[in-house]
């Protein structure tokens, strides 16, 4: 009688060619197998011959079906799936890398940052089945395999089927539908109805045996492993590893709870607690809680100073205490559930909170929080963010407001009583403010003419800059005004500054790799603001007015620094943000993750749709920022240098990118064999964008002298001085496909199009509210915009000014999405690239800092 494989290989001879037996488990047979049509090594699984007759071959082919459409950073895709000889099979990709199981049989126990990090990438492809009702029954170091450093979740391919199938036809065939080690106690008592909860217990177990070495349960059979499943608690992990932080073993404890309801409603929460708690250390009677490394921007690990938070009470939403050498400090939880905020201000009162928050998108609303009332209630003002809340109570506000990215958006300034009303609107072009102590005047930040302006009161500029300003903050006394100076737009490295009212710098602090919020302490002698140093994240640091600096507070997550009262209540919130680079490239039918390390941003796609460019600011990376290029079908990224990219050259041979020092650097790389080429811009101090024309010998390069206003112009692709073409305070150049327009961004959500060779006045783009450039169509004068949360790509004819939808995907995956950037599209607009970003955040307020 023929084995399986004889079977197999003779029923699938057109199609694979079996090698060898690979592997096996409860459930199936794993070969090496090439496929034959697409010239690749792949894994080819095979139920085993009893659980294939109960499932039956209708009933697997259809519910895979639904397996086959997942498509996730973390999930292991399915390639194929069939019948042969009666035999049940799925094909998926053969990895180059090791099953976590191997690597822990090798190590024993991971270290913390790589057990936390790989149990979030499993809980976010868990989370992105359960949104799609797949439950995945057997999550276990077997099933999740390592792969140039990321998890990819396998075994989906049965899931469905066996849901499908139902328990008591699957048990009649002695099979185990998970592993007791793993396996939840409703599993284990095989329970018909199984949850996503179910996923979130096995997913502790797994992060637990990751940090102890072992289940939290073992024994010599499979009924003792589940007699202690239902009846025992596991061990304390920190009485195995004591440098586990106690939030992480929190987390892990409450996934392996015995009734779920008292478990993480999703593996999305499981994350979040494990995120949220990695940074609180076990405390000791003569420690503090020490610095570890992370990312860009990353959600920081972070205790310092005085003030060392337990994590665990800040996901629990509790208050926390928190004895130091300093005193007390006392973090109170002022918000409950996950909103991106924006801005939070303190009325007079000192103890009423207004805050402006996106549940969703970018679409800002402002909320009260009182102390004789906890939960946060919208004052129904929306598409509003907030700016400041005046000594008589009045709100600065923005209305119509569209989000320009970090904590930054425009529209129209205007104030509103904090008791309620309509709003009056003041004007234009204010992006920032905030009031004067008497609550008479406003420092604001104006955007003129693509300059920030630092003006008080508004019309009289105190200090100004080609990059931009944020987060001004007027003395308690009135007699010096905070800022933050970022000399590039729209990146948020900068600097502190404090002046007087007539412009003259007090103090400067040196750069930090990204800053955000400011507040000045009661006294008027230090300011508070949140910096991130050397890849840290957001850390809130203190300065006085002789420039020493101090840093009081931290804890898990961005931290970022709002408003502090008079008595001393400082108001923070706790960030977690995140950003990917998607693309979908050639033959794609979804978008998919192809970032390089955790911060990569600025893509861009080849007119072909083979390669992709983008620019990484990750922790792992070597620089400051590094331009990265990857082919949109999959292989390896290369980091061809420093800088980020402005985009591909015509024909994809070379990639332009920009070194943002003083002045910056413009170089070109090249996309295959080849030596990268610096290409001088003259007089221009920084570069902003780039672009070619098709013939490729010239090029679009917009950027500003120093101290002058930026504008754009012509140089040939071995550089020289620029040939404006364009007037001051315009950026963001895009050349026409005729090559005889260009098209600029003349302020905040703005374009207009000039005529090359023409004396003609530039006529602005007829953009709807809220509209975003995309850039030009490939055919005729026509523009591609979309709306902000959307990817939807609209062309938009500029002589008839009908729109035209020619690329209607969904964003892949909206949860927590704040944010669309950089969508950027090849001549197929159905081939292209973009940025999603993330962000949840928390209120807190914090009484005892020194």
């Amino acid at each position: 009688m023929p084995t399986v494989l004889e079977q197999l290989s003779s029923s699938l001879a057109d199609r694979y060619r079996l090698e060898r037996e690979i592997g096996a488990g409860g459930m199936a047979t794993v070969y090496l197998a090439h496929d034959l049509k697409h010239d690749r090594p792949v894994a080819l699984k095979v139920l085993h011959p009893e659980l294939s007759a109960v499932l039956g071959a209708d009933r697997f082919l259809t519910e895979i079906k639904t397996t086959a459409a997942l498509q996730h950073p973390h999930i292991l895709p399915l390639f194929d799936s069939g019948s042969a000889h009666g035999l049940l099979f799925y094909v998926m990709p053969l990895i180059d890398g090791e099953t976590l199981r191997q690597r822990l049989e090798r190590e024993k126990q991971l270290p913390v940052g790589d057990a936390v990090r790989i149990s979030k990438e499993v809980a976010s492809a868990l989370d992105y089945a359960h949104r799609r009702g797949v439950i995945h029954r057997d999550i276990k170091p077997e099933n999740i395999l390592l792969h140039d450093g990321s998890a990819l979740v396998a075994d989906f391919g049965i899931a469905l089927a066996v849901q499908s199938a139902g328990g008591a036809r699957i048990t009649q065939t002695g099979l185990s539908l998970g592993t007791p080690q793993y396996m939840s106690p409703e599993q284990a008592m095989g329970e018909r109805d199984i949850t996503a909860r179910s996923d979130v217990y096995s997913l502790g177990a797994v992060a637990y045996e990751m940090l102890v070495g072992q289940a939290p349960f073992t024994g010599p059979t499979a009924q003792s492993i589940v007699a202690k499943v239902m009846t025992e608690d596991p061990a304390p992990i920190t009485r195995t590893r004591k440098t586990v932080p106690l939030g992480v073993e929190s987390a892990i404890i409450t996934a392996l709870q015995k009734l779920p309801a008292d478990r993480f409603g999703t593996t999305a929460e499981f994350a979040a607690a494990l995120e949220m708690d990695s940074g609180a250390r076990p405390a000791t009677a003569a420690s503090s809680i020490g610095r570890q490394p992370a990312g860009k921007r990353a959600r920081p690990l972070l205790a310092v100073g005085a003030i060392a938070l337990l994590a665990i009470g800040m996901a629990a939403g509790k208050t926390l205490i928190r004895e130091s050498a300093n005193g007390i400090a006392m973090f109170k939880p002022r918000t409950f559930r996950d909103q991106a905020i924006f801005m939070a201000r303190a009325a007079p009162d000192g103890q009423t909170i207004v805050f402006s928050a996106a549940n969703e998108g970018t679409r800002t609303e402002l909320y009260l929080v009182r102390p004789d009332y906890p939960e946060a209630r919208p004052l129904g003002l929306k598409q509003a963010h907030l700016l400041s809340i005046s000594s008589k109570g009045e709100l600065a506000v923005i209305v119509r407001a569209n989000y320009l990215g970090f904590r930054l958006f425009t529209g129209t300034l205007a104030r509103v009583p904090l008791g309620g009303g309509a709003p009056r609107e003041m004007m234009d072009g204010i992006r920032e403010a905030d009031w004067s102590p008497d609550g008479s005047q406003l420092v604001a930040i104006h955007d003129v003419d693509g300059e920030d302006r630092l003006e008080y009161p508004i019309g009289n500029v105190v200090h100004k800059t080609t990059g931009y300003l944020s987060d001004p903050r007027m003395s308690p006394d009135g007699s010096k005004i905070a800022f933050l100076a970022h000399p590039w737009r729209y990146d948020d490295r900068g600097i502190a500054i404090v002046v007087d009212l007539k412009g003259k710098a007090l103090v400067k602090t040196r750069e930090f790799a990204a800053l955000q919020g400011m507040a000045w302490l009661p006294g008027g002698n230090e300011i508070a603001f949140s910096g991130d140093v050397e890849g840290q994240g957001l850390v809130v640091h203190v300065v006085n007015m002789k420039g020493d600096v101090r840093m009081p507070v931290s804890a898990p997550g961005d931290i970022v620094v709002h408003d502090i009262t008079a008595d001393g209540r400082w108001i923070i919130s706790s960030d977690q943000r995140s950003v990917s680079v998607l693309a979908r490239g050639p033959g794609d039918k979804v978008a998919r993750e192809q970032g390089w390390l955790d911060y990569s941003f600025r893509p861009f796609i080849s007119r072909d749709g083979k390669l992709l460019t983008f620019g990484d600011a990750s922790s792992g990376s070597t620089n400051l920022y590094s331009t990265i290029l990857r082919q949109t079908a999959g292989g390896e990224a290369t980091q061809l240098g420093d800088g980020y990219p402005v985009g591909f050259s015509p024909d994809g041979q070379w990639i332009a990118s920009v070194i943002p020092t003083t002045p910056a650097k413009l170089v070109l790389y090249p996309t295959g064999v080849g030596t990268e080429r610096a290409v001088p811009t003259g007089s221009l101090d920084q570069v902003t964008s780039v672009d070619w024309f098709r013939d490729g010998k010239t090029m679009l390069v917009c950027g500003n002298a120093k101290g002058k206003a930026a504008y754009c112009g012509t140089i040939p692709v071995a550089g020289g001085e620029p040939k404006p073409v364009t007037a001051g305070g315009t950026s963001d150049g895009r050349i026409s496909p005729d090559g005889r327009a260009v098209m600029v961004s003349n302020g905040p959500l703005k374009y207009t199009v000039y005529e090359l060779g023409s004396s003609a006045p530039p006529v602005p783009v007829p953009l709807d509210s809220g509209e975003r450039v995309v850039g030009w169509s490939n055919t005729g004068r026509g523009v591609v915009v979309r709306m902000p949360l959307s990817i939807t790509a609209v062309r938009l004819d500029l002589a008839t000014g009908k729109r035209q939808v020619i690329m209607d995907d969904p964003v892949v995956d909206l949860t927590a999405v704040n944010a669309i950037s950089n969508l950027n599209l090849a001549d197929d607009p159905h081939v292209y690239a973009y940025v999603a970003r993330r962000q949840k955040s928390r209120l807190y307020t914090v009484e005892g800092v020194k």
